[in-house]
């Protein structure tokens, strides 16, 4: 096993807080289930997040305290997430910035604990307190849970099969922070996954649900992970799919009920719902794309980015008919169709150009267009060609992309790349 770092950040009690000190967080409105399942109501009641500002004194106190930092003193050696630094990590890093944001959020609805997010620390109490209590709402704060950091072990991607399974075993799969990961979505996408696993291992029926990149974002993370030596603990992206627009929530029944069905973890009804919705979907399209409103074909109208789907409903009886949800998915389907083709072509080329050589790159780093995890992963790796690149754990497909359009770019016009 090999080991990875990680952090949390304090708990303070949410009745210490004055929240007329600190921002209120607007959410952006849209109404999502996790299931549609069921007809139940959405509720009016919101679990309502704050922001303040770590200023001067909490980097103050954390800079005091970093030689109490377990992260800091070599106890512990694993690397952590590259994108949920440590406060004290920050406070190091980044000595020109001036202050950091600190997110205030709820615990749960009417919950009493209160979750720091952004100052995730392993610091010593004294400097967490001082810390906390320098936060504009803060100045009374209760600490619940104090913050810490962990180190963990971790199979690597050698080990772990795309049904999660651990290599060498009939009937151990694994998910979580053992592969690899971090963060709460990616532990429990991986659960849902090995869970499917160990059911149909059972069951006699070996790897009946492995889901696809090209369908959902959780076959991106297992595609990612399976098979790869991660380098630092990982986070899923949607930069990380080769079709992100085409992975949506609005669509998701659409993508993959059929795979559920097809797999066994169907409830009843399901598939009499997913045909329904088939129906509706194959009604909705041809509609969109055979009647018009004020002269102008309403798939048309679809891809105006200002034009609000919702009043479709109004504009034609046929689709006033359909469920809601299956007409807003089939609008966004002719929103995004120029987008998700360019997308797939973009990949397609990708594919044809794998033996661009890549002997003209000194500097990966000061290709622009591209991450600088990729950039730093392209560095260390040398790649020969394309193809070479594109097989790198961790690269993202709009990486794949922006290199290609670098090195092109390098490439006086008549030479030959390989392709």
């Amino acid at each position: 096993m090999e080991r990875f770092k990680t952090g949390t950040p304090p708990r303070l009690l949410a009745g210490s807080i004055d929240y007329d000190a600190v921002e209120q967080q607007v959410e952006e409105g849209a109404c999502w289930r996790f299931s549609s399942r069921g007809g139940a109501r959405f509720s009016d009641r919101r679990a309502v997040c704050f922001t303040t500002r770590a200023g001067s004194r909490a980097i103050d106190a954390a800079r005091s305290g970093i030689d109490g930092s377990p992260l800091f003193d070599g106890s512990i050696g694993g690397r952590g997430p590259r994108y949920c630094p440590s406060f004290e990590d920050k406070a190091a890093r980044f000595p020109d910035r001036l202050e950091h944001p600190v997110f205030l959020e709820p615990m749960g609805m009417g919950g009493r604990l209160v979750y720091a997010g952004g100052m995730s620390t392993s610091l010593p109490r004294s400097a967490q307190i001082e810390m906390i209590r320098s936060l504009p709402g803060c100045g009374r704060a209760v600490v619940a849970s104090w913050g810490y950091a962990v180190e963990y072990g971790y199979f690597p991607g050698e080990c772990i099969g795309r049904d999660l399974r651990l290599a060498g075993t009939d009937n151990v799969f694994l998910a979580g922070q053992v592969c690899g990961t971090s963060g709460y979505e990616e532990a429990a996408g991986l659960g849902l996954v090995a869970g499917a696993s160990a059911a149909g291992s059972a069951a006699g029926d070996v790897g009946r649900f492995r889901p696809q990149g090209s369908e959902s974002f959780i076959g991106v993370m297992i595609e990612d992970i399976a098979g790869s030596n991660l380098e630092e603990p990982y986070r899923l992206f949607s930069s990380r799919a080769s079709n992100r627009l085409h992975l949506r929530q609005d669509n998701a029944e659409a993508r993959l009920l059929a795979r559920a069905v097809s797999s066994g973890l169907s409830r009843p009804g399901d598939e009499a719902r997913l045909r329904m919705m088939e129906r509706q979907l194959e009604e909705a399209r041809t509609v969109l794309n055979t009647e018009r409103a004020g002269g102008r074909l309403l798939a048309d109208m679809c891809r105006v980015t200002e034009f609000d789907v919702g009043s479709l409903g109004a504009m034609s009886g046929r689709l006033a008919a359909l469920d809601p949800g299956v007409v807003f998915t089939a609008a966004l389907d002719e929103r995004y169709m120029g987008h998700v083709r360019r997308a797939e072509g973009r990949m397609r080329e990708v594919e044809r150009m794998s033996s661009v050589d890549l002997s003209c790159v000194e500097d990966f780093s000061g290709i622009d267009g591209i991450s600088w995890e990729s950039r730093e992963r392209l560095q260390k790796a040398r790649p020969a060609n394309m193809g070479e690149a594109a097989l790198i754990p961790g690269m993202r497909p709009s990486d794949v992309e922006g290199l290609l359009i670098g090195v092109l770019r390098m490439v006086p016009r008549g030479t030959k790349t390989g392709a």
